[in-house]
């Protein structure tokens, strides 16, 4: 039986799409981590109230609000940054799998070919036996007068 002759890149691209498909899932961990911290962060700073006793507090509490906001603005760019390459990601993956399964397709139509072939090939044969079969039986048996 003839193998199909794209299979070695039928491999390359198969793989090709695996390892897109595991960017896809760092990318996307990646981003889940940072909305995590972000929201977290958010509500840390929501859920604090503190009572301003004197100076020395005011700005105590006045520098953990700016750190935290500070915070906040980082992890908005850092979310940023991580939804682009999540973005990046799913459309690596999204041609990795349009390259893997062009390929595929025409190992499914070279695999159809080769059946119609094997079919053809079977059809051939039978139809030499059903042709022989009854010149042979008869010559077997002699003239019939």
């Amino acid at each position: 039986m003839k193998t199909f002759s794209l299979a070695g890149l039928l491999r390359v691209r198969s793989l090709e799409e695996t390892l897109a498909a595991a960017g896809l899932a760092d990318a996307r961990r990646e981003l889940g981590g940072v909305q995590a911290q972000r929201a977290r962060t958010g509500a840390a700073l929501a859920g604090t109230e503190a009572d301003v006793v004197g100076t020395a507090n005011l700005a105590a509490i006045a520098a953990t609000r700016a750190s935290a906001q500070a915070r906040l603005a980082e992890l908005a760019l850092l979310e940023e940054a991580a939804g682009g390459a999540a973005a990046a990601a799913a459309a690596a993956h999204r041609e990795a799998r349009t390259a893997a399964r062009a390929i595929e397709r025409l190992r499914e139509r070279a695999d159809a070919e080769l059946r119609r072939e094997e079919l053809r090939g079977e059809q051939a044969v039978l139809d030499e036996i059903a042709v022989t079969r009854p010149r042979r039986s008869g010559a077997a048996e002699g003239p019939a007068r």
